[in-house]
């Protein structure tokens, strides 16, 4: 309903402020206090309205939607934002800025806004050495090790509710992790009164859209995981992991582990990202990065391609980042294409912050 408001077309707008000011003047004569209070009720309903959707919106501040993971785990999906659209008019974005633009031509996406993080200004090099682990001679991304890990977890679903190390998974959890394929759907728990198998269904229960037994329970609740390498260590949503319970999961007890963390290098420098869900685990430029973008620099005893920033482009990236649709998968973001910058998630009431 909130989403819906907010993103009223114009036209809508003013179909509904029409209809107010036609209640306000239809009630204007009538005697009964009912009626007055009514036709004032419009008439402020009506201002109220015109103010924020010709004046305020446009101009000034407007609320956006989150619709996806690709920005955790400083916003998650259904975070309502309010976007400052008042301070580009007079600054240009800095780094660390989060923006919303209007999606790009290139992106392919349904989405009509993105919201992202601004990693390079224009002038700026930039370039990303990916995270990896090693393990004996086997090297696991990110989401390879988010699987192995998995494995160590502790999955049950008993007495209709769904259960990971010991705690409940909240529904509303689960009905996120599953909405990238089937959208937003009520969670419940049937179990076999002759078997004692427990699913867990997505969906009306007379038509549910999906059914999951607790192997798929396992891979979704997955999905929901972060894994970031820091110095020589793995972190499982914030929590170090015991290298060696890692080892012993993949059958190989004795092995050595090295962890390499992935870096941005902004202008030759490693980046401090401490907001994001995972250290990056693909290099860039990519092979298909425009070529006119990027230079050549010798970095020790090689040469190496990064990225320079051109005027009127910026990199912007998600802050989930090997989840993430954005600058490094369909080009530099142009300048004009910028709407804002995301201050305060005002709603759910728990979420209310300042985005940093």
């Amino acid at each position: 309903m909130m989403e819906t408001l907010a993103n009223l077309e114009w036209w809508q707008v003013l179909i509904i402020v029409a209809v107010l000011l036609a209640i306000r003047f239809g009630l204007a004569k009538q005697k009964g206090q009912v009626a007055k209070s009514v036709a004032e009720t419009a008439e402020s309903l009506a201002v109220a309205m015109a103010l924020v959707f010709f004046i305020i919106r446009p101009f000034i501040v407007q609320a956006f939607f989150i619709p996806s993971a690709s920005m955790h785990p400083t916003l998650l999906e259904s975070d309502h934002i309010l976007v400052n659209k008042f301070i580009y008019r007079f600054w240009e974005p800095k780094h660390g800025d989060i923006i919303v633009f209007k999606s790009p031509p290139e992106a392919n996406q349904n989405e009509k806004d993105f919201i992202k993080r601004v990693v390079a200004t224009p002038g700026d090099t930039v370039r990303i050495t990916p995270g990896y682990v090693l393990i004996g001679t086997q090297q696991y991304n990110h989401k390879e090790i988010r699987h192995v890990l998995e494995q160590l977890a502790n999955v049950r679903i008993k007495g209709g509710s769904v259960y990971e190390d010991g705690k409940v998974v909240p529904n509303r959890e689960i009905s996120m992790l599953a909405s990238p394929q089937i959208g937003p759907q009520p969670v419940s728990v049937e179990t076999n009164d002759l078997t004692g198998e427990s699913k867990v269904i997505l969906g009306p229960q007379d038509s549910p859209a999906m059914a999951l037994d607790l192997q798929d329970v396992s891979a979704l609740l997955e999905t929901g995981h972060s894994i970031k390498l820091i110095g020589s260590d793995i972190y499982r949503d914030g929590k170090k992991v015991d290298k060696s319970e890692l080892a012993k999961t993949i059958g190989n007890p004795k092995a050595k582990i090295k962890v390499v963390p992935g870096v941005v290098y902004l202008n030759g420098k490693p980046l401090n990202e401490p907001y994001t869900a995972e250290d990056p685990d693909q290099p860039y430029p990519f092979p298909n990065t425009n070529p006119d973008w990027i230079v050549t620099q010798k970095i020790g005893k090689e040469r190496v391609q990064l990225v320079k920033i051109p005027k009127d482009r910026l990199l912007v990236m998600g802050d989930n980042r090997n989840d993430s649709n954005d600058a490094r998968f369909w080009g530099l973001l142009k300048r004009d294409r910028v709407l804002g910058k995301a201050m305060v998630i005002f709603w759910p009431l728990t979420r209310i912050r300042i985005v940093h």
